[in-house]
């Protein structure tokens, strides 16, 4: 059976606690992912998915809009959509991150890996060497590689 070390993703993108909304979806499109490990102090103390982005604290704002039988339009921005909007970007990764993620040694079995995720309902597990993050592996690394 092949071994973790053969399957997780070693080229992993980190933000600092700090790095704001806007920031972090430009990454995720420019490195077209949706996990970004959290690091504070060299330890990983969170992970933002981009289910994060949609769901912690409010929803994107929508422009203002008239429907008008099938016809939408929308209207000049309004100022509580841009304050809105603006309040929105300004969330930090340590606002919005999941601090709970699953922590996988490189030396634990590929097996007992996958019986992490269905177990404790995870798409994707962090791979460690004592405290040094090495890898990522998703469900799709997964798919990909034993299938």
């Amino acid at each position: 059976m092949k071994k973790i070390t053969n399957i997780m993703s070693r080229n992993i993108v980190t933000i600092s606690s700090d790095t704001n909304i806007k920031e972090i979806i430009h990454i995720m499109k420019e490195k077209n992912i949706g996990k970004l490990p959290v690091i504070e102090n060299n330890k990983v103390i969170g992970v933002v998915e981009r289910k994060s982005l949609l769901i912690k604290k409010e929803s994107a704002p929508l422009p203002p809009v008239i429907a008008i039988n099938d016809l939408i339009l929308q209207l000049p921005n309004s100022k509580s959509f841009k304050e809105r909007l603006n309040k929105l970007t300004g969330y930090l990764a340590k606002e919005i991150m999941e601090t709970n993620f699953l922590k996988i040694d490189i030396n634990d079995t590929l097996e007992n890996l996958v019986t992490k995720l269905v177990e404790d309902n995870y798409t994707y597990a962090l791979i460690f060497n004592n405290d040094s993050l090495e890898g990522i592996i998703t469900e799709t690394d997964l798919i990909k590689n034993i299938f």
